[in-house]
């Protein structure tokens, strides 16, 4: 998932865990100034990361012709989002996987392996072209 906002937040692509099991997948953000919501503080765009890793997680063994709706993301930040140039890591796995859709949870680490924030995201699957490649 290369988007806009992947880049716009220098987000990595998702890809298989090395070390997990089918389902288990990671990508990272680079950290910085650009991650500053109004109040001056980051924190706002770990949401296109988490959604980037939770949604890999779902969509790696679903139907071709099937495409993921979030019906819902959840993401409770445990302590400081850094902004200085740091790597942050999502790492995200598939809980559920079902006929109408599945649920994935996560965790968003530091560069010293500190957790930053735990997530979720339900999703729906939704009809659409079967080209749609990851």
């Amino acid at each position: 998932m290369d988007g806009g906002p992947e880049r716009a937040f220098r987000v990595g692509r998702a890809a298989v865990a090395d070390d997990g099991a089918p389902g288990d997948v990671t990508s990272t953000m680079v950290t910085g100034p650009w991650l500053a919501g109004p109040a001056g503080t980051p924190g706002g765009a770990l949401g296109v990361l988490v959604d980037n890793a939770l949604a890999f997680a779902l969509l790696y063994d679903r139907a071709p012709a099937m495409w993921s709706v979030s019906a819902e993301i959840s993401l409770d930040v445990c302590g400081p989002v850094p902004a200085d140039g740091s790597l942050l890591t999502a790492r995200a796995r598939r809980v559920h996987f079902g006929e109408k859709g599945g649920l994935a949870s996560g965790v968003v680490t530091g560069p010293d392996g500190t957790v930053i924030a735990q997530c979720s995201q339900h999703t729906r699957w939704v009809s659409g072209p079967a080209s749609f490649e990851m």
